[in-house]
């Protein structure tokens, strides 16, 4: 696909829904580090590399099977890292961004959602860190 095409132009070109069921998310980029698109409307632009169709949301099912945070150490033990999620996601819920940026260096995150992915608990770690980054890049800004 050329470069200014549109999103939905690409999924006809590729054979549209199958069975002509209407997805729950559709995602720019991968099923980990994607991000959902409002509308099919949008333009392709040279950085993206897929497009996903998802026919359940993922986000919306962990999020009704959520619970707790079980401190089982798993997301410590992925994060290719070796930052503390457990930590980092306890210090962005208190909206404790001087700890989380400095303490736990949560700015180096790379979002790659293998916490996320593997947390029994079913918590929203990468977005919760994707939040709290982009409040303290905001507040940096602000001086």
């Amino acid at each position: 696909m050329k470069v200014g095409t549109q999103f939905s132009e690409a999924l006809e070109a590729a054979g549209g829904f199958a069975d002509g069921a209407e997805p729950e998310k559709i995602l720019c980029g991968g099923p980990m580090m994607g991000f959902a698109m409002s509308s099919l409307e949008a333009a392709i632009c040279k950085n993206n590399n897929a497009l996903t169709v998802l026919r359940e949301d993922p986000v919306s099912i962990a999020m009704e099977q959520q619970t707790a945070c079980l401190r089982c150490g798993r997301c410590n033990q992925v994060c290719p890292l070796g930052l503390t999620p457990q930590m980092m996601a306890a210090a962005a819920e208190r909206k404790d961004y001087e700890r989380f940026e400095k303490k736990l260096y949560g700015m180096e995150c790379v979002a790659c959602g293998t916490c996320t992915f593997i947390c029994p608990a079913k918590r929203p770690l990468m977005q919760l860190f994707k939040q709290a980054k982009a409040e303290v890049m905001a507040r940096k800004r602000r001086g």
